[in-house]
């Protein structure tokens, strides 16, 4: 008897599911909210190191035009760069500064820096500064380590960084200012924008830029970022901790349950009812212990059923799996008879064949065989038979077998087949290749003919796509013709199966000559294909010469006692050319002259 109310089952792996899901939501708003607030921090910071430096070179450009004796060097000179007045050593100080294009920036800036640079006559590393005011251009050199200093003293910063645009300049850290790059041996390695490397420690960064410099403010990344992951991990473990106990919990409280409950089991067991006591009771303990009574009864009925209905599948199975082994052993003595014969017919051995997999077990409604659009077997069930069109084109089952193409119907019974009319409609197909290669063999043809028509189908598309670049690259290309001449003669002198050898033997020689890109193929038996991808036609026309001095020379075929005459012609992919037909043809023609 079933319950009117159903409700979900939330077991404790559901509860542990529900839990991991909520802290990966958590984990997502927390980190997006903590990398904010960092990112902020490191803004503000960011936005305070750029204004300090702003006022710093608002100073010293005033310094520079009223006390220029202050500076390393001083250049004044007009807004067309003639210089008016100089103080100290001026070289290599205009090499370094790249003047015209400081020139240029301060047409429309107050201020210009240049990079930061080694200076051989003042012996340190510099930059210059430029300004102007009155219709005047004053340069002045600085010495950027002297500069970083007098003004690091009272900054309230920890860890700062200062690159001109080749990333070459100050690292400040922990009170320290040392030069980074090639200046001294402190080397960056940036792994995005927003983080790098340095002394093996990672940082987290944030960088803003004020004229020629970019400023950059920083934090160590496992010492600030990593312990908020490790805090926000705490509640995560804490709360899994808690399920595991209260699972714990339960699983001791049912221990008990279930024990006491196969005690009093085996006491109505054994005495055949229950007892009153329990039947008066009402607490929780005796209710379950009637439920699960109940549940017994009503899986012993439940497992009776799907017991039955799984004897029944069984015994249909064992049938099906009856008729499929009595069909392979008739199958096994039938192809054992195709093998004894000389000579068979193709369409009656396909037919053969698809009686005895489909028309024996009886199960079908309509069966429909036709070989090279040819209807061979067609048979229906008498009490099936209506005046209804036949079946849609797309409704047969179709098989490429060489020169011939197989297409059949089938309308089974899925009651009666089942699982198993797959497994026969592969056995039919892959049994129709099997006599299709019997019936090749037999009839003196090379197994490989069977696939012939697609493989030249293949080599011309690939062609078509090799002269579609040709025109859209502007490449080259190149279809080269092999014909033996005396090929119908070979074959008639020696047989079928000497043929093929040389053949085979042909086929092997062209295909070590020519690379990998280039495309082989067969045109017709005796007579070979070659394209060549972007190739001179000196190069090929070498190929070709190669090619056809080893058939001539070759060991092999000399051993035979053949002697081959050959005939070939190439043309190269011109305008007029539109696809491998057109190539073709032209190569045709030209074999013919």
């Amino acid at each position: 008897m079933k319950d009117k109310k159903e409700f979900v089952k939330i077991t404790y792996n559901n509860v542990r599911i529900i839990w991991i899901l909520i802290y990966l939501v958590y984990m997502f708003f927390y980190g997006f909210t903590s990398y904010e607030a960092i990112n902020q921090k490191l803004d503000g910071r960011t936005t305070y190191l750029v204004n300090l430096f702003n006022t710093l070179y608002n100073q010293n450009a005033i310094q520079m035009i009223s006390n220029p004796e202050n500076f390393k060097r001083v250049l004044v000179s007009d807004i067309e760069g003639e210089v008016l007045l100089q103080y100290g050593e001026l070289i290599p100080a205009l090499t370094n500064l790249e003047y015209n294009v400081l020139f240029s920036q301060l047409q429309t800036d107050k201020i210009a820096l240049s990079e930061f640079y080694y200076d051989p006559v003042i012996d340190e590393i510099c930059f210059d500064m430029g300004i102007i005011e009155k219709n005047r251009v004053y340069i002045g050199t600085l010495s950027a380590e002297k500069f970083l200093r007098d003004n690091l003293e009272n900054l309230e910063m920890d860890h700062f960084l200062i690159f001109d645009p080749h990333f070459n300049g100050y690292i400040y850290k922990n009170g320290n200012i040392a030069s980074v790059n090639y200046f001294n041996k402190d080397q960056i390695s940036w792994i995005n924008e927003s983080l790098f490397l340095s002394d093996k420690t990672l940082y987290l960064c944030h960088w803003d830029k004020l004229n020629n410099y970019q400023y950059i403010t920083y934090i160590p990344f496992m010492k600030t970022v990593f312990p908020l992951f490790i805090y926000s991990v705490i509640p995560f473990i804490l709360g899994l901790l808690t399920i595991f106990w209260i699972e714990n919990m339960e699983k001791r409280k049912s221990e008990r349950n279930r024990y006491e409950m196969e005690r009093q089991l085996s006491l109505i067991i054994k005495n055949n009812k229950v007892p009153n006591m329990l039947q008066k009771s009402h607490d929780d303990f005796n209710s379950d212990l009637f439920r699960k009574l109940n549940d017994k009864f009503v899986n012993a009925e439940k497992q009776r059923k799907d017991m039955k209905r799984y004897v029944e599948r069984l015994s249909f199975n064992s049938e099906q799996l009856l008729e499929v082994k009595n069909d392979l052993e008739y199958l096994e003595k039938f192809f054992c008879n195709l093998m004894d014969q000389d000579e068979f017919d193709f369409s009656e051995a396909i037919k053969m064949l698809f009686r005895i997999v489909f028309e024996k077990t009886g199960s079908f409604s309509s069966l429909k065989l036709r070989v090279n659009n040819q209807t061979i077997f067609n048979q229906e069930r008498e009490n099936d038979i209506t005046q209804t069109a036949g079946p849609d084109e797309s409704a047969f089952n179709s098989l490429e077998l060489g020169r011939h193409t197989i297409k059949y119907y089938l309308d089974l019974d899925p009651i009666k087949t089942g699982e198993f009319s797959n497994i026969r409609m592969r056995l039919f197909e892959i049994l129709s290749r099997y006599i299709a290669l019997i019936y090749s063999v037999k009839r003196g043809l090379n197994p490989a003919e069977l696939s012939l028509t697609k493989n030249f189908s293949i080599f011309s598309e690939m062609v078509n796509r090799e002269i579609e670049k040709v025109k859209r690259y502007h490449e080259k290309g190149m279809l080269f013709y092999l014909d033996i001449l005396n090929y119908s003669r070979i074959k008639e002198k020696y047989g079928i199966s000497v043929a093929k050898i040389l053949l085979k033997r042909i086929s092997e020689i062209i295909i070590s000559k020519v690379r990998t890109s280039d495309i082989v193929g067969i045109y017709r038996e005796g007579t070979f294909l070659v394209y060549f991808c972007n190739l001179d036609i000196s190069d090929a026309k070498i190929k070709i010469e190669k090619i056809c001095n080893n058939i001539y020379n070759d060991e092999k075929i000399k051993q035979i006692g053949i002697n081959i005459e050959l005939k070939n012609s190439i043309v190269s992919v011109e305008k007029d050319i539109q696809d491998f037909d057109d190539l073709l043809l032209k190569c045709l023609k030209s074999d013919k002259k």
